[in-house]
């Protein structure tokens, strides 16, 4: 006990959760790593023995800090490029989006010219927010979207350019515009930057020989990591969803129906809501008190409540469900704390919820969340300068004057 005390007390989220009655008092879940910990706190205690200052960084979502503290264990390195991975695969998907709608907005507004200079981005952006295979046509005489061979050639070298960048200047060029107009006020960024830094952080993430506590820790991931061969633009190692936490009600579905209807996901997400209480409540009800103030100061049991309807609306957002990605993001939300990265809102949770607003019209609801990650991750600034244009095209007059971007 002496040595757990002072890893809650530095770790707390800021305060004990409240029991809610259930009509399920007595499910059980597991095996899974919020179970690992409170029915043997030692195996919590032996991890935070070394590395504490990196698993503190890690309960609050801060995988920037990790990564800048030296000595981080294989297992917490493991964790934060595949999370900053991921976070920035999110933000590649929507800067393809945000300029697919930005031309089809250029075509449908009247009096609009456009600079011969942004007439590339959003071909540039179409090789964003892919994993694997990459969408890039070679180069032929047969052109792309008319472009001749030359001009093919010419894109294809500075695509390719941006995305074999170090991540130092990835992060530059995504604060330093590659474009602006005559009156200052346009400003466009390098469409690349995020699949580039997703490349960067994904090269570096080297999948584990074995699994153990610290690969799963305060992640969707019960005991396993998800296997992310293949093409899906939702695979990675960390894009689980524990299908136990919907196994004990038969009308839990996490497909989520044939469409994208968003009281659907809101529906599943209070019945889950159900399922997790009742499971956190017998789980209490039967560790010891070490093991309680564990769960309780940590929120283990909503983190990982959390980060499974965080993985479940990625993967609406991928099966092209916005809506209910969107509902599903907005249920895992801590309305404590609705703007601030923490344990219970990690930085991918503001991205899906971007990014689904972007997806759904909702443009400037979009840059609500943007701005929360801006303070953490200036290089948001290229995203949040698109889908701010972006709001700006589709609010103007379509009838106005003459206008130039």
């Amino acid at each position: 006990m002496p040595r757990l005390i002072p890893a809650i007390m530095l770790m707390a989220c800021g305060g004990a959760t409240s029991d809610v009655d259930v009509t399920q008092p007595d499910v059980a879940l597991g095996p899974n790593w919020v179970q690992q910990v409170a029915e043997s706190p030692v195996s919590f205690s032996a991890l935070m023995e070394n590395n504490r200052t990196h698993w503190i960084a890690l309960h609050r979502s801060d995988y920037k800090a990790v990564l800048a503290e030296p000595g981080a264990s294989e297992a917490l390195r493991f964790r934060a490029h595949t999370s900053l991975a991921n976070f920035y695969f999110r933000l590649a998907r929507m800067d393809r989006e945000a300029w697919k709608q930005t031309e089809a907005t250029w075509s449908t507004t009247n009096g609009l010219e456009i600079a011969a200079e942004l007439e590339d981005f959003p071909q540039v952006a179409t090789l964003n927010g892919h994993r694997d295979p990459w969408p890039w046509p070679e180069p032929s005489n047969n052109g792309i979207d008319g472009l001749d061979l030359g001009a093919q050639l010419a894109m294809t070298e500075a695509a390719m350019e941006t995305l074999s960048l170090p991540i130092p200047e990835l992060l530059a060029r995504a604060t330093t515009p590659s474009f602006q107009s005559k009156d200052g006020k346009i400003s466009a960024y390098d469409p690349l930057v995020y699949q580039g830094l997703f490349l960067r952080h994904q090269s570096a993430t080297n999948p584990p020989p074995s699994v153990d506590l610290g690969h799963v820790l305060f992640s969707p991931c019960g005991t396993e990591l998800e296997d992310s061969a293949g093409d899906n633009a939702a695979a990675h190692p960390l894009a689980c969803f524990d299908e136990g936490l919907a196994g004990g009600d038969p009308q839990l579905d996490s497909n989520l129906g044939e469409t994208d209807d968003a009281q659907v996901a809101r529906e599943f997400a209070r019945a889950l809501d159900i399922q997790v209480s009742g499971w956190l409540q017998s789980l209490e009800s039967r560790v010891a008190d070490d093991g309680k103030a564990l769960l309780r100061d940590l929120s283990l049991g909503q983190i990982y409540r959390n980060q499974n309807l965080i993985s479940l609306a990625e993967r609406c957002l991928d099966r092209d469900r916005p809506r209910q990605a969107l509902a599903l993001a907005q249920m895992a939300l801590d309305m404590a704390n609705p703007r601030e990265i923490g344990p219970l809102n990690p930085p991918v949770l503001f991205a899906i919820l971007a990014e689904a607003n972007v997806a759904t019209g909702h443009t400037r609801e979009a840059l609500d969340y943007l701005e929360v990650l801006s303070e953490a991750y200036p290089e948001v600034l290229a995203l949040d300068e698109t889908v701010g244009d972006l709001a700006v095209l589709k609010g103007m007059n379509r009838q106005g004057d003459s206008k130039e971007l």
